[in-house]
C-alpha cells in the first residue's frame, strides 16, 4: 500500500476537514497492527510517500 504522506499532512492540517472524526486514528491503529513500512520516499528532508507491506 502506498501512502501519500505529504498529502495526509495537508489533509489533516487545521482547517482541512476531509475525514470523519477518528478516521486518522483508526488508520494509524490499522497500520500498526497489519502493515510494515517497506520504503520511505523523501525529498529535501520531507517525507513524501511510504510504501507498506502486509505483516
Amino acid at each position: 500500500m502506498l501512502l501519500w504522506d505529504l498529502g495526509m499532512t495537508e489533509l489533516t492540517a487545521p482547517g482541512a476537514d476531509p475525514f470523519e472524526p477518528g478516521d486518522v486514528e483508526a488508520f494509524a491503529a490499522f497500520a500498526d497492527r497489519f502493515l510494515a513500512s517497506e520504503w520511505i520516499g523523501e525529498a529535501d528532508g520531507a517525507r513524501l510517500y511510504t510504501l507498506y507491506r502486509w505483516q
